[in-house]
Formats: structure tokens, C-alpha cells, sequence
């Protein structure tokens, strides 16, 4: 629930600092804004040739964006003759990665200018590296927790999470945030809950949780705190969770909107997934790009990854206020958007 653009443009303002004064990249960095237009979920940077990628559901290139420039078809078709591997390419996740594809165009851009270029997979891993950074021990965090709402959006109707948990059902929180962060934004967004918050919804609050580790591993919890009615633990795993909800996997459905760490990984373990797609709601204005499910009438490599989900939605609120007291059976039926008009 952050407002994206105001945490992308704050990161990505924090790790050009990192990369100009610890790497020793081009100055001109400091000197560019972010700008969410040119960068979306979906895209990829291929460390072969150092370019933005658009592909499409069969990987197939069809845009790309290269030191600055625009590739022509002739060249596309010459660079990107075959389906493109995955493995050898940076794909943009989520949200929070848009500021990597963000800073690896806008550095690749300066490299042409006279300043001597890294190798595209020497500049993808220093970029990543400075975006973890300031996401861990940076000041994005505490920039965020002194001006919550300039950058998260509390919930418009606290009140469905409540008729959820009147339902019968079990609640939980998993984050990778500590337990500081994850309190302060729960507070603020269930902030004029008719019930006392977050604390009288969740059964367990899962913090510090490293996703995607938490669903490979059956590490114990490291802490344990009570906030209420809610169990709060520190790390743990999908299987210690279990335990304590005394469920089955195959009886939990997770909503989250990281592709890779959040939906593919929890459904490996076997739970049931709801990808969180922000875009079906308003596909952002992106005249670079042009629509991140759509190229040409072919839908696109995100728009496949997003159909793998059981499930996919608009915002979580959205998915708890259509689920009510609805069953779902698995099935060909229930690949579908929930809030689909």
C-alpha cells in the first residue's frame, strides 16, 4: 500500500549517492531524477548486451532500449534471434524493482558520454547491490516512518478485514520488514479501524520473515511478542507457520505482489496464490513501453507470469472484500481477476 513513485524516486535518489561516492560512478547521476514513465514490471535487463527488454509469452524480445537508444527490428533480429534466457537477465519483479531497471538505463545512458563502461553484469550487480542497501541499512526506511503519509496509503475500508475474520478464517501478516517498520505502517494504515486495528484481526504477524527463504526452509521462529490478540514472531518458515495455525499448506491462500518471491515461491511450497497486480486497476502512462500486458495483440512474459497465480487482483482490500464468504475450487475456472468489472 505505498505510494510508488515517492519510495522509487526516494531510493533511487539514495543509491545514485551510493554508487557516485563508494563506486565511483559518473556524477551526472546525482543529477537525474526518477522518472516511473520510462520503467515497468514486466521489463528485463539483459546482462549480454546491457539492454532494457521488453519480451513477450514466449520470451521473444520485441523492445529494446540500449545505451541510450531505441533498437530497430533489423537489429533486434540480428541481437535476439532466439528466445531469450531468463536466467542471464535481470526481470523487474516489482514495484520496489522498478528503480534498478530506472538507474541501470539512466547509467548505461551516461556510459556513452565518455565515461568508461562497466561490463552490463558488473553494473546490474553494484545497482542491485546499492538498491538492497538502502532498503536494509540506508535511511529509506527512516525516511518513510518520519513522513508515513507522503509515502503509504492507508486502507479505504478497514472494515472488510474485520467481516473476513467474522467469517471463520485465520489471518496473517508476512513481511520481510522488522518488527519496528511492520508495527509503525500497520498501525498507520488500519488507523480508524472500527475494531482496535490490526492487533484484534491477525492471528500472527510474521516479521523479518526472508521471503523467499521462509518457504524453502523449517527454521523456528527467533522471537517471539504478543500485540493484543495477534502472535508477532521474528523469522520463522511457511512450515512453522503452519504448526502454529495448525493448517495445512494446501489450505492457506497468500495473497502478495512479488512474482518470484512472494507467488512462485509460496505455490512451490504449496499454498494458494493471489498475485497483487496495482497496474490492473490503471495501467500506468508508459509511451516508452506501451502496455505491460500487451504487445502487438500477444499477450507479454509479465502477463503470463501473472496468469500462473490460482488467483490475481487489484490491491488485497479488493481481494478480501470480493472472497467474503465465497469457496473457491481449483481449477480452470479460477484463473480469473477477481475484481474484473
Amino acid at each position: 500500500m505505498y505510494h510508488d513513485d515517492a519510495v522509487n524516486r526516494l531510493a533511487c535518489e539514495e543509491a545514485a549517492r551510493f554508487l557516485v561516492h563508494h563506486l565511483g560512478y559518473d556524477e551526472r547521476v546525482l543529477e537525474t531524477s526518477y522518472d516511473g514513465s520510462r520503467v515497468a514490471r514486466g521489463l528485463g535487463f539483459e546482462s549480454g548486451t546491457g539492454a532494457i527488454v521488453k519480451i513477450d509469452g514466449q520470451r521473444r524480445v520485441r523492445r529494446a532500449f540500449r545505451d541510450g537508444r531505441w533498437c530497430g527490428a533489423d537489429e533486434l533480429e540480428r541481437t535476439y534471434p532466439s528466445p531469450l534466457d531468463t536466467a542471464g537477465t535481470h526481470m523487474l519483479h516489482s514495484l520496489f524493482d522498478l528503480p534498478t531497471g530506472w538507474l541501470l538505463m539512466t547509467c548505461r545512458e551516461l556510459s556513452t558520454g565518455g565515461t568508461p563502461a562497466r561490463k552490463p553484469d558488473e553494473c546490474c550487480r553494484e545497482v542491485r547491490l546499492m538498491l538492497d542497501r538502502s532498503h536494509t541499512s540506508g535511511d529509506l526506511k527512516h525516511s518513510i516512518l518520519d513522513n508515513v503519509g507522503r509515502f503509504v496509503q492507508k486502507l479505504n475500508d478497514p472494515g472488510v478485514f474485520q467481516r473476513m475474520r467474522e467469517s471463520g478464517r485465520k489471518m496473517f501478516v508476512l513481511t520481510n520488514s522488522s518488527y519496528d517498520y511492520a508495527v509503525a505502517l500497520l498501525d498507520y494504515i488500519f488507523d480508524g479501524s472500527s475494531t482496535d486495528g490490526w492487533r484484534d484481526l491477525f492471528d500472527v504477524v510474521i516479521v523479518s520473515a526472508n521471503k523467499p527463504d521462509f518457504f524453502a526452509g523449517s527454521l523456528a521462529p527467533r522471537l517471539e511478542r504478543s500485540s493484543g490478540n495477534s502472535c508477532v514472531i521474528d523469522g520463522g518458515s511457511a512450515l512453522a507457520l503452519e504448526s502454529c495455525l495448525g493448517m495445512a499448506a494446501r489450505d492457506i491462500i497468500y495473497a502478495g505482489d512479488h512474482a518470484e518471491y512472494d507467488v512462485a515461491s509460496a505455490a512451490r511450497h504449496g499454498w494458494k496464490t493471489v498475485h497483487v497486480v496495482s497496474e490492473l486497476d490503471a495501467q500506468p502512462a508508459l509511451a516508452y513501453w506501451g502496455s505491460i500486458f500487451d504487445e502487438d495483440g500477444s499477450p507479454t512474459w509479465f502477463s503470463r507470469l501473472v496468469g500462473n497465480a490460482h488467483l490475481f487482483t487489484s490491491s488485497v482490500e479488493s481481494f478480501v472484500a470480493q472472497f467474503g464468504n465465497r469457496a473457491f475450487v481449483p481449477g480452470a475456472d479460477i484463473l480469473k481477476k477477481l475484481d474484473a468489472p
